[in-house]
C-alpha cells in the first residue's frame, strides 16, 4: 500500500503542463454532461411508474366503490321487495273491507224488509247527500192481487252512476222482501266477482315481483362472475409484468457490475495522472494568491470612496423627504376636519330613518291586527252558514213538503252557497292587499 507521505513525494516530483489540465477539465464536463442526462432520465422512469400506480390504485378503488354500490341496489331492491308485499297485503286488506261492506248492505236491505213499508221511505248512504228509495208495488189484475202482493216490494236505489249502473242513472240492484224468503242475487255475484278480481290482482302482482326478484338475484351473480373474472386477469397479468421486470433487473445487474469493473480500472488510472496534476495547481494557487491580495487592496479603496459619495446623496434626499412630509401632515388635518362633519351629517339622516321605520312597524302591526280580527269574522261567518245549511239539508230529507217548497228551499241553498263563495273571494283580496303592504314595508326597512 502507498501511504499520503510517498503520494505527496510523487506529487512534488512530477512535472506539471496546461495540456493535461485542460484534458481532464473537458473530461470532467463530459462527466458532468452524463451525469445530468442519466439523472433526466430516472425522473422520467419514477414519473411514468407513479403515473402507473397512481392508475391501478384508482382503479382499486373505483372497483370497490361499484361492489359497495352493488351492495347498496341489492338492499334497496329487497327493500321495494318488501314494501311491495306489504302493499299487496293492504290492498287485500281493502277488498275484504268492500265485500264485508256489500254484506252489511244485503242485511241493512233485509232489516228494512222486515218494517212495514210505506208508499215513501228516504235512507242515507255513506258518501252521498241524499238517497231515495223508490217503492214499486207490482200491479198486477184487479184489487183483489194487491193484497197478496203487499207483502212483495221491489225497492230501486238512486244515486250516482257506477259500473252497475244504467244509463239512465238507475242502479240494477234489486232486492225482493217476501216474508219468508229473501233473494239478493246481484250483491252476492258482485261480491264474488270483487273476490276474484283482487285474487288474480293479488297473483299477477306477486308472479311480477318473484321475477323482478329473480331477475335481480341474476344479474347479481352475472356481475360477481364478471368481477371474479376481471380480477383473475389482472393478477395474471401483474405476475406476468413482474416477472418481466425481475428478467430485465437481472440483465441491468450483470451490465452494472461490468460497467463497476471497468471504472474501477480507470479510476486508478486517473488517480495516476491526477497526482501530477495536483502538484501544478498547487503552484497556480500560490500565483492566484498573490493576484487576489491585490485586487483586494483596490477594491477596498473603491469602496471607502463609494461610501462617502453615498453618504452626501442621502443626506440630500432625506431632507427633501421631510418637507413634503410636513405637506402631507397639514392635508390630512384638513380633510379629518371635513370628514367629522360630513359624519354628524349622516348620523342626524340615521336618527331621522330610524325614527320614521318604528312608525312604519307601528302601523304594520295594527294592520296584523286588524286583518285576524277581519278574517275570524270571515271564519265564524262562514261556520254558521254551513250549520244553517246543513240544518236545511236535514230539514229537507226528514220533513215531506210539496215541490214548490223544496224547491225554494233549494234555490235559498244555493244562493247561500254562492254568497259564501263570494265572502271567500273578498277575504282572499283582503289576504292579497295585506301581502303587498308587508313587501312594501319590508322594502321600506331595508
Amino acid at each position: 500500500m502507498i501511504t499520503n507521505n510517498e503520494q505527496k513525494a510523487d506529487i512534488e516530483e512530477l512535472p506539471l503542463s496546461q495540456d493535461l489540465l485542460q484534458y481532464y477539465k473537458n473530461r470532467l464536463e463530459n462527466f458532468e454532461k452524463d451525469y445530468e442526462q442519466a439523472i433526466k432520465l430516472m425522473d422520467g422512469c419514477r414519473v411514468s411508474h407513479e403515473e402507473y400506480f397512481n392508475l391501478t390504485r384508482e382503479v382499486q378503488k373505483k372497483t370497490k366503490e361499484v361492489t359497495n354500490l352493488r351492495k347498496l341496489l341489492s338492499d334497496a331492491q329487497l327493500a321495494i321487495f318488501n314494501e311491495r308485499n306489504k302493499l299487496l297485503k293492504v290492498l287485500a286488506e281493502n277488498d275484504e273491507l268492500k265485500i264485508q261492506e256489500m254484506k252489511d248492505q244485503r242485511k241493512i236491505r233485509y232489516l228494512l224488509g222486515l218494517v212495514e213499508t210505506t208508499d215513501e221511505i228516504t235512507y242515507f248512504k255513506k258518501g252521498y247527500f241524499k238517497k231515495y228509495l223508490q217503492n214499486i208495488k207490482k200491479k198486477n189484475t184487479g184489487v183483489g192481487d194487491s193484497s197478496e202482493n203487499n207483502n212483495k216490494v221491489t225497492v230501486q236505489v238512486e244515486g250516482e252512476q257506477n259500473n252497475n249502473t244504467n244509463p239512465n242513472g238507475i242502479m240494477d240492484e234489486e232486492v225482493v222482501f217476501d216474508n219468508e224468503n229473501i233473494y239478493i242475487v246481484n250483491d252476492e255475484i258482485e261480491g264474488l266477482k270483487l273476490t276474484i278480481s283482487s285474487l288474480k290482482a293479488q297473483i299477477d302482482e306477486q308472479k311480477k315481483e318473484n321475477e323482478r326478484h329473480i331477475e335481480g338475484y341474476k344479474k347479481d351473480k352475472q356481475y360477481r362472475i364478471n368481477e371474479n373474472e376481471s380480477q383473475q386477469k389482472y393478477y395474471f397479468e401483474q405476475i406476468i409484468s413482474l416477472t418481466d421486470k425481475i428478467n430485465k433487473l437481472r440483465s441491468i445487474c450483470r451490465e452494472n457490475t461490468k460497467e463497476l469493473i471497468k471504472t474501477k480500472s480507470n479510476a486508478k488510472m486517473l488517480d495516476k495522472k491526477t497526482k501530477s496534476q495536483l502538484a501544478r495547481y498547487a503552484e497556480d494557487m500560490r500565483i492566484l494568491k498573490n493576484c487576489f491580495t491585490e485586487q483586494k487592496d483596490k477594491c477596498n479603496d473603491l469602496k471607502k470612496n463609494m461610501k462617502i459619495k453615498i453618504s452626501k446623496k442621502n443626506d440630500d434626499i432625506i431632507n427633501n423627504l421631510r418637507k413634503q412630509l410636513g405637506k402631507y401632515e397639514e392635508e390630512l388635518k384638513i380633510e379629518k376636519s371635513k370628514n367629522q362633519n360630513i359624519d354628524e351629517k349622516y348620523k342626524k339622516k340615521i336618527e331621522i330613518l330610524n325614527n320614521k321605520i318604528k312608525k312604519i312597524n307601528s302601523n304594520y302591526k295594527s294592520l296584523e291586527k286588524r286583518r285576524d280580527c277581519e278574517i275570524e269574522g270571515f271564519t265564524n261567518d262562514i261556520l254558521r252558514l254551513r250549520k244553517q245549511l246543513k240544518a236545511l239539508e236535514n230539514h229537507l230529507v226528514n220533513t215531506e213538503s210539496p215541490l214548490d217548497k223544496e224547491m225554494e228551499l233549494l234555490n235559498l241553498a244555493r244562493n247561500t252557497g254562492k254568497r259564501a263563495e263570494k265572502m271567500t273571494e273578498e277575504i282572499k283580496k283582503y289576504k292579497n292587499k295585506i301581502s303587498n303592504i308587508e313587501k312594501q314595508i319590508h322594502t321600506l326597512a331595508f
